[in-house]
């Protein structure tokens, strides 16, 4: 099944897969990804997967910083308006500067989400009294109307179409919704010439459509997508899924973190969008449940991910171990005479000279040590192995 993993990790995986329970395979999980960062033959890769994972998260911060960015510069404009100062309007851009400005420890996309939440708020408040051109270019408003009940004012019998409302300011506060104007229509005649329909009288006002995002807000949203992509995409990318069982292996500690307190999950469906999102707490939860049907995986849909990813390891390790043979059936062509030991040995001694160049006090154990333990880790490739003596008297 596995052509280059080392005899370790498989012993591992038989162990967990005769464990009975969901919950003892997440118990064990943790210990288990750290086998595999230190394990010589699949640190490497592992590291590689990591640092995927480190550069996703990079650009992530990079993003959320520009749709912050964004949005500062937009609530910048609702405070332009002539009624960003109107009580039925102030209260809304306090509220979206709050959100933006928030300290609280929230996932990216949850956060956003929030923050962006908040700005609509404000937006509807402001487009109530008519589309502003502040909004062009960010936000499409539509129109709607509200019946005046018997507010309308008296207009002339040949009144029609659109009529500025005087005192847009005090009315919205009379009724308490932001108005732009009267919408009136003709009267309507019968076949006896007589009025068959009295004039309807309506206040249209501005209503929030949708905004027309950056690319850096698509980008953060990016993660909420169909849970079906994310699912096909955890199953063939191993910084994916290296990052799902990471938060897997947080199942026992997670029993110790409180509820969030406004982000619940109904369903199973519901706690897995928001673990993609990066609330992870009600997906862990939901495997503390005593019914194991109840469970978003099952013990072997866990397994089967484990397996997965070990087989991702596999293929990486197989693929390095082919570009180091080729890499020095390469070398051996060009110079065919060529004593590998005479590179190892300059690779090394390089090495170790740069140690000692960091923090001369060393002792030559101390720096030979450290040179051994950086060979174990692959963090420098010999094509020999030595005794550590050699590494003495190359020192």
């Amino acid at each position: 099944m596995y052509k280059n993993l080392p005899d370790t990790l498989l012993i591992e995986r038989s162990m967990m897969h005769r464990m009975e329970t969901s919950g003892s395979v997440l118990q064990y999980l943790s210990q288990f990804l750290q086998t595999l960062a230190r394990t010589k033959e699949s640190a490497p890769s592992f590291e590689g997967f990591e640092a995927d994972l480190k550069r996703q998260e990079k650009v992530q911060r990079h993003e959320m910083a520009k749709s912050i960015e964004w949005i500062t510069e937009k609530i910048d404009k609702l405070k332009t308006s002539p009624y960003a100062k109107h009580p039925l309007v102030e209260h809304t851009i306090e509220r979206a500067e709050r959100s933006k400005n928030s300290e609280d420890n929230l996932p990216p996309v949850i956060l956003l989400n929030s923050i962006i939440v908040n700005l609509q708020f404000s937006v509807s408040a402001v487009a109530a009294f008519g589309n502003d051109p502040l909004f062009e270019g960010w936000v499409e408003i539509g129109i709607a109307k509200i019946d005046p009940k018997g507010m309308a004012p008296k207009f002339p019998k040949n009144s029609k179409g659109l009529i500025p409302v005087e005192n847009r300011w005090g009315l919205a506060e009379q009724i308490g919704h932001g108005v732009d104007c009267w919408q009136v229509s003709p009267l309507s005649i019968g076949p006896n010439g007589k009025q068959s329909t009295p004039p309807a009288v309506y206040l249209l006002y501005g209503c929030f459509e949708k905004f027309i995002f950056p690319s850096s807000v698509d980008s953060v949203f990016a993660l909420s997508k169909d849970i079906r992509e994310w699912r096909e995409k955890r199953n063939t990318d191993p910084a994916t899924l290296l990052s799902f069982l990471k938060i897997l292996s947080q199942y026992e500690a997670s029993k110790k973190l409180s509820k969030p307190l406004f982000l619940r999950a109904k369903t199973v469906l519901e706690a897995e969008k928001l673990c993609i999102e990066g609330e992870i707490r009600p997906y862990l939860r939901q495997f503390s449940l005593t019914n194991s049907e109840d469970h978003p995986l099952s013990r072997s849909q866990l397994l089967n991910l484990i397996d997965t990813f070990l087989n991702m390891l596999d293929i990486n390790i197989t693929r390095t171990i082919a570009k180091r043979k080729e890499a020095k059936q390469s070398i051996q062509a060009a110079a065919p005479n060529f004593d590998v030991r005479v590179r190892d040995k300059e690779i090394a001694v390089e090495w170790m000279r740069k140690e000692w160049a960091q923090d001369n006090q060393l002792s030559q154990d101390t720096i030979v040590d450290r040179l051994v333990l950086a060979i174990l880790q692959n963090r420098i490739e010999l094509e020999k192995d030595y005794k550590r003596s050699t590494f003495e008297k190359w020192l």
